[in-house]
């Protein structure tokens, strides 16, 4: 153990964490992601997190298309529109290095969620990032996790953050 710690104390190695010119990019020295953040899969860096979501947005459409529904991304509030016949399914979309057991829904997606009878949640979960060429990463495997037909209510939706506005200032 000693060694381990003298070995600690003595690195002046790059540190991948807070050097912003690591393959990372500077936003990871930005955030300070917590320990709870990272057990539900939240990603700190915006561009392996955008390159995570059109991954699995890009299975998820595969997946739909395989079973006969026209799908027409929608970005906002839920993902993707998957049309067939007369059926109409909201589909929201998730994807995450984390196991899949726990997901961030904005908002808006909870409240479209329970606006909506014919919703769909897709997660694919348990993907890997590979650093490539020019600081780009190539998402790889994952597993997904479908619920269809999606009741929010029927999981447990807990509340991490508050929007606080502060009062006016007022001068001393």
């Amino acid at each position: 153990m000693r060694r381990v710690l003298n070995y600690v104390n003595r690195y002046d190695g790059e540190n991948l964490v807070l050097e912003s010119n690591n393959y990372f990019g500077p936003e990871i020295s930005e955030v300070l992601t917590s320990p709870s953040e990272l057990a539900i899969g939240y990603e700190p860096n915006k561009k392996i997190r955008d390159a995570i979501e059109k991954y699995a947005v890009d299975h998820a459409t595969q997946y739909f298309r395989n079973r006969h529904y026209k799908v027409t991304p929608r970005g906002k509030p839920y993902d993707l529109l998957c049309t067939r016949k007369a059926e109409e399914l909201h589909v929201e979309v998730k994807g995450t290095r984390g196991n899949g057991n726990k997901v961030i829904l904005t908002a808006n997606e909870v409240q479209h969620a329970h606006d909506h009878k014919m919703t769909a949640l897709y997660v694919m979960h348990s993907v890997s990032v590979r650093p490539e060429t020019n600081q780009e990463v190539r998402i790889t495997g994952g597993r997904r996790k479908i619920l269809n037909p999606w009741r929010i209510n029927q999981g447990r939706l807990k509340s991490t953050q508050y929007l606080y506005t502060l009062p006016p200032h007022k001068k001393p």
